[in-house]
């Protein structure tokens, strides 16, 4: 497992870190910068200071790959998608699970959080795109049909409103709910 951070403007890895948790596969970044987040296949979550490079917390929840990892637009939440159908949600301060929405059958695979932070939204292998409310005790508020097969990219638009999702398979229904 590696964990990188870059300064963009520079061209410059700040740091580069290894650890434990096996592959990562999907990392974040907190809205103030200070923090970021990466998923491991062994279903962890990692919390790192990117000042130091250094990992300050792991967090264990999912009993499967944590394929995507997304912060909420004000840094009070942290979502993780993962092959155990679970989508868990995160105080990224403490590294403390504050529940794990159930309902993505054979595995949620992107995770995104609405802008209010009330909301998320995902994709997975059966091709549907789930929109949660978050705090509601695991409650799926809709589900949208969508692909054939796995909806592996989601987008929100920044109010909210519109969802976009993409699949390698070339057919999609849309559905109005």
């Amino acid at each position: 497992m590696s964990f990188g951070c870059w300064t963009l403007g520079a061209g410059q890895c700040r740091h580069a870190s290894e650890g434990g948790g096996g592959p990562v596969w999907a990392v974040a970044v907190a809205p103030d910068g200070t923090r970021g987040f990466s998923g491991h296949f062994d279903g962890t979550l990692r919390v790192w200071d990117l000042d130091t490079g250094r990992c300050v917390r792991a967090a264990i929840g999912h009993t499967g790959p944590v394929y995507s990892v997304t912060v909420s637009a004000d840094g009070h939440l942290l979502l993780s998608g993962s092959a155990d159908g679970r989508v868990g949600v995160w105080d990224p301060a403490s590294g403390r699970c504050l529940e794990m929405l159930k309902g993505g059958g054979r595995g949620l695979w992107p995770v995104l959080a609405g802008p209010d932070g009330r909301l998320a939204l995902t994709g997975g292998p059966d091709g549907r795109l789930r929109v949660w409310e978050l705090g509601s005790g695991s409650r799926t508020q809709h589900v949208l049909p969508g692909h054939e097969h796995l909806a592996d990219a989601v987008a929100l638009s920044p109010d909210g409103r519109l969802a976009l999702s993409a699949a390698g398979t070339p057919t999609y229904e849309c559905g109005t709910r």
